[in-house]
């Protein structure tokens, strides 16, 4: 058998997460009887005999240009490389007539429009709905997201199957002190810092988190580091924001970053801070997690979900309370101790070859 999976994404949106494409080709050395085509997907030497790459990394920047790909351009090019099943990547194609599973891991446009341009707003409110409708079956990355699809767009529960997010195996605790010391030398001179990893924009609440940490610097007076990292360029309007910014001598924005260069910064944080408005799958947090890093994560979307008891919470929209959580785990050592304690038991619930399993059979069962 033959499956497709389609992860080629709007230019605006981040390219499919990187634990998926590594769950993918767990799947595909799981199963080596079937072959494996991915298409939009960073190509990899770790990939098997079985798997080939097609348009690798490929965006499109309009909406018109994407619904032509998905229901013309997609369709013939599974026809030609004679595909029996597509996986795509919160988007469908809805004049395939394969059967198709849906992994989705967002539904922000339903209650933050902010976060799009007025056309790819339309898009996703327009199509989504009929895209849950076309899939044979839905992977949600979250409980979360689950209950949003069934309660937003009727769709029957048990069509819905909530498969989780992992880290990758690079993320873990340093296995020396030394190590860690050695990282914040070369990222802070060698202080302790404060961690934000995601999309660096103004939409994903940094302004707020920036006031957090400005009450921080003045109630606390210490030289603690705020230090911004992602994997993709920092947003224009955001570092322009930064630059008048009364501590950017102590904040450090770190982008286009690689997967394990972010493993060792968030394995050397003090604590990571995520304050986001919105975030369905927890990606960054489950990193965190596995890294046993203490954590202070907004109180809403999926966030409680991923972390239970190993994070103490805040209002996104309060950055007093943000402020006050930082400072929670700064004068109280033990608290802070007693999160990196509990996450360790917390990560053990969200292991990678557990969830590519389980993407694996929701696959086979409905090829």
């Amino acid at each position: 058998m033959i499956i497709a999976v389609n992860a080629v994404a709007p230019a605006f949106k981040p390219a499919a997460p990187y634990f998926l494409e590594q769950a993918f080709l767990i799947i595909a050395a799981q199963q080596p009887q079937h072959q494996f085509i991915f298409i939009g997907f960073s190509k990899t030497e770790q990939s098997g005999a079985n798997c080939s790459f097609l348009h690798t990394c490929k965006k499109i920047k309009s909406p018109l240009a994407f619904t032509y790909w998905l229901n013309y351009q997609l369709p013939a090019l599974l026809k030609k490389h004679k595909a029996a099943i597509v996986v795509g990547y919160n988007c469908c194609s809805l004049r395939c007539k394969l059967p198709q599973v849906l992994f989705a891991d967002d539904a922000a446009f339903l209650t933050h429009p902010l976060f799009y341009t007025t056309r790819w707003l339309r898009f996703y409110k327009k199509n989504t709905g009929s895209f849950l409708q076309k899939a044979v079956a839905v992977a949600a990355s979250s409980q979360f997201l689950k209950n949003t699809f069934t309660q937003q767009y009727a769709i029957a529960a048990e069509k819905i199957t909530v498969v989780y997010a992992a880290a990758t195996a690079a993320y873990k605790p340093f296995a020396h002190w030394n190590q860690k010391e050695s990282m914040k030398d070369r990222l802070t001179g060698g202080k302790e810092y404060f961690l934000y990893t995601g999309i660096l924009s103004t939409q994903q609440n940094l302004i707020n988190l920036l006031k957090a940490f400005t009450f921080f610097k003045q109630r606390q007076k210490s030289n603690m580091m705020l230090v911004l990292a992602s994997t993709t360029d920092a947003d224009a309007s955001f570092i322009k924001s930064l630059s008048v910014y009364k501590f950017k001598t102590s904040v450090v924005v770190a982008d286009h970053l690689h997967e394990d260069e972010i493993w060792q910064i968030t394995a050397a944080a003090y604590a990571v801070v995520y304050p986001v408005n919105y975030d369905a799958a927890g990606v960054t947090l489950l990193q965190a997690l596995q890294c046993h890093t203490a954590i202070v994560a907004a109180n809403n979307t999926v966030l409680p979900e991923i972390c239970g008891e190993a994070a103490v919470y805040c209002h996104a929209d309060d950055y007093n309370d943000i402020a006050a959580k930082m400072m929670l785990l700064f004068t109280n050592e033990d608290r802070r101790n007693l999160l990196i304690a509990k996450s360790r038991d917390q990560a053990n619930k969200f292991n990678l070859q557990t969830q590519a399993a389980q993407l694996g059979q929701l696959i086979q069962h409905n090829s």
